[in-house]
């Protein structure tokens, strides 16, 4: 994905002027970085290896953060949760999916179960780095549930409930 592309979706400002143009992957972990990713800033302790491990870009909301290579992207946001529901809305637009509204006990049973079909199946939770992550990787025709009626009014309004009554 193109960084410009990037910060307009997530509506970022680009702190510099980076040699680098675009992202391969999203990650979260520091240490799951490989060259080419776009590295979601939780902890500003973190951005070192990040870089060392490959980032091309780093997603912040930082105001005074120091530039430490200047060669790849920095990206600011004021609300980073605003700006994971943004990319969130991009990636989802690009999947054939089926999304689903469903109660929490619901959200228990496939969790307990989607390890057997977990290629298909994405549960969005409370955490919004994670979310992002489990939303980079989906595939075509997937199934996405949720108990958080919020997020998917969010991210994609044309969610379903999931009926546990016959």
């Amino acid at each position: 994905m193109q960084i410009s592309s990037i910060v307009d979706i997530i509506n970022g400002e680009l702190q510099n002027s980076p040699f680098i143009s675009f992202i391969t992957d999203i990650k979260i972990d520091p240490k799951k970085v490989k060259q080419g990713d776009l590295f979601l800033v939780q902890n500003q302790d973190d951005i070192p290896l990040a870089i060392q491990n490959g980032a091309f870009a780093i997603l912040h909301q930082i105001q005074s953060i120091q530039i430490i290579d200047p060669e790849i992207a920095w990206i600011y946001v004021q609300d980073i949760d605003y700006a994971l529901i943004c990319l969130m809305r991009y990636i989802l637009t690009h999947h054939d999916l089926s999304i689903y509204h469903c109660d929490l006990v619901s959200q228990y049973l496939i969790q307990l179960y989607h390890n057997d079909f977990a290629h298909n199946v994405v549960i969005l939770e409370e955490n919004m780095f994670e979310n992002i992550i489990a939303l980079n990787s989906i595939q075509e025709h997937c199934f996405i549930f949720s108990s958080n009626k919020t997020l998917l009014e969010q991210i994609y309004p044309d969610f379903e409930s999931f009926n546990t009554h016959t």
